[in-house]
């Protein structure tokens, strides 16, 4: 099987350098020539018998257009070359490894790219998630000695009173308060968070969109933005005035 698909022909040099040639002739030199390059220019065995049956004609007339076609082919070690091919060939297989060496250099620097953008993404997921503790249910509850804990639900029933809307699950609000507490993610206390979400609630539209209070926490909400852009209402000019 040949290694390369491609024999690239330079039509001025083909029409000079067989001009000469009749039609019979140059039929037995491309013959020959085709099946070099499907032998990857290995040579063909120099034996009229052989060259004439691949260009389908008889040896003794094959032997009378060989003298006439010799000066496009070359022989070494009783095996048959075409000359200018020959050095086709050697340039289309250097070309053809130069450019796949330069493939195999792009892909080893994309695939080490990409395998370096994999490990950082993975660790800032894992850092993302060590740093946002999550309460899966209310029934996690029992990390905190009973009396902390009635303590903790005594102080966030006084948040849910001036919580505007009043949207929080208690439980859940002391149980997320406490894990971002003893993971050093907040550094506030409960009123002035409750203040900070009131603030929240009140600079945007409407405030169903606003979240509950304990998954407000889970997002650490109080990092937010409270800047909104406000609805600005479009007044027409009057085509009167």
């Amino acid at each position: 099987m040949k290694k390369l698909p491609l024999l690239q022909l330079w039509t001025s040099d083909e029409v000079s350098s067989t001009h000469l040639l009749n039609p019979f002739e140059l039929g037995c030199v491309w013959k020959l020539r085709l099946q070099l390059w499907e032998d990857n220019c290995q040579g063909l065995q120099n034996k009229d018998t052989f060259l004439a049956r691949i260009c389908n004609t008889t040896p003794k007339k094959f032997k009378s257009v060989k003298k006439n076609i010799s000066y496009l082919f070359r022989e070494k070690n009783n095996l048959l070359f075409h000359i200018s091919d020959e050095v086709k060939w050697n340039e289309a297989l250097h070309k053809s490894k130069v450019n796949t060496d330069n493939a195999n250099i792009r892909w080893s620097k994309e695939e080490t790219s990409n395998n370096a953008t994999a490990i950082q993404s993975h660790s800032e997921l894992e850092l993302e998630v060590k740093l946002q503790p999550e309460l899966k249910s209310d029934k996690d509850i029992e990390r905190l000695p009973n009396d902390e804990w009635n303590k903790n639900i005594l102080i966030f029933k006084e948040i849910k009173k001036g919580l505007v809307p009043p949207r929080i699950k208690i439980p859940k609000a002391v149980q997320q308060y406490n894990l971002l507490l003893s993971s050093g993610l907040v550094n506030k206390t409960p009123d002035e968070l409750r203040d900070i979400y009131n603030q929240q609630a009140t600079e945007i539209n409407d405030i169903k969109y606003m979240p509950e209070f304990s998954n407000w926490l889970a997002d650490m909400g109080w990092e937010n933005s409270t800047k909104f852009n406000p609805v600005v209402e479009y007044d027409p000019p009057s085509r009167f005035s």
